[in-house]
């Protein structure tokens, strides 16, 4: 049997919002997010004020996925198209 990680960001699978175990798991894995911390701590500030709500401050806390969605893909890029010399059509940002 696999074992798995889980982010259930909804409550639907897991009975807490996993949302803070994968930022976690982030920061090990990508450092560089750290520099969005004061960032992230901003809009914390502006949800606990009310300015926000809770799903907007989701929506931009956890913008760093995307980032290292592209970081992935150009990593995979370039293992195929310069070290297998598979030719790769670049269908990503």
């Amino acid at each position: 049997m696999k074992e798995i990680d889980i982010y259930d960001f909804d409550k639907t699978i897991v009975p807490f919002d996993s949302g803070s175990l994968f930022w976690g798991y982030s920061i090990l894995h990508y450092p560089w997010i750290i520099l969005l911390i004061p960032f992230q701590a901003l809009l914390a500030i502006l949800m606990v004020l009310k300015v926000i709500d809770f799903t907007k401050f989701k929506k931009y806390f956890f913008c760093f996925v995307m980032l290292t969605f592209i970081k992935l893909c150009n990593y995979m890029y370039n293992i195929l198209n310069v070290y297998y010399r598979i030719p790769v059509f670049r269908t990503f940002p």
